[in-house]
């Protein structure tokens, strides 16, 4: 975030659903989330569906 100043990455990870494998993590306790090694982390942007 630091090589692009006045960006809105941090905004737009706020709003994404962010699963660990196949697990969705919920908005509880950050320091709670395990990520082992070899684990995918993937942040889904909000999208309308249809």
């Amino acid at each position: 975030m630091e090589r692009h100043p006045g960006g809105t990455f941090a905004d737009v990870v706020r709003v994404c659903s962010v699963l660990v494998g196949e697990r969705p993590v919920s908005s509880g306790d950050p320091g709670a989330v395990v990520v082992r090694p070899g684990e995918t982390v993937e942040f889904l942007p909000p999208f309308a569906g249809g």
